[in-house]
C-alpha cells in the first residue's frame, strides 16, 4: 500500500541558518514522512538531498552564482508522522543570503515534495507494520 503523499510547510517548518563563514545549515520538516525508512536507508536522504541540490542549482544559475553547492543531508530525526532532514552545504559567507533564500523558495518546488513523497514509499520487503527489525 503507497504513503500518502508528504506535505512540507516551507514557511514554518524549512529553518536554514549561516552556521560559520563556509556552512550553511537547514533544518526541513517533513509531514507524513516516516523517519525510519530514511533512517535504514541512506540513498533515500541522498535522492532528496540531491534533489533539493539540482532545484537550489537552478536557482542560483538563474542568479548568476557559478559553483557547487551541494545538499548534504547529515542525520535524519523523527517519527512515523514527521521527519526533519537536518543537512548542510558549503557556502561562502558573501552568497549566504542568496542561497538561504534560493533554498527556501526550492523547498516549495512541487518537484522537491515529489521526490519526499516517492522516496518515503515502503520498499517491497517492508512490513508494513514497520517491524522488521525484530523479527529474529
Amino acid at each position: 500500500m503507497a504513503s500518502k503523499p508528504s506535505t512540507v510547510d516551507c514557511e514554518k517548518d524549512h529553518k536554514v541558518i549561516a552556521q560559520d563563514d563556509k556552512y550553511i545549515q537547514g533544518v526541513l520538516v517533513v509531514k507524513s514522512c516516516h523517519a525510519s525508512r530514511f533512517a535504514r536507508k541512506p540513498s533515500r536522504c541522498n535522492h532528496v538531498g540531491d534533489k533539493l541540490g539540482a532545484l537550489l542549482k537552478s536557482r542560483l544559475d538563474k542568479a548568476g552564482l557559478k559553483g557547487q553547492y551541494p545538499v548534504n543531508i547529515v542525520k535524519t530525526v523523527g517519527d512515523k508522522s514527521q521527519t526533519e532532514f537536518h543537512y548542510t552545504i558549503p557556502c561562502d559567507k558573501s552568497q549566504h543570503q542568496t542561497v538561504i533564500q534560493s533554498l527556501k523558495d526550492s523547498c516549495k518546488e512541487k518537484d522537491f515534495i515529489d521526490t519526499v513523497t516517492a522516496e518515503n514509499q515502503p520498499d517491497e520487503d517492508d512490513s508494513s507494520s514497520e517491524s522488521d527489525e525484530d523479527t529474529t
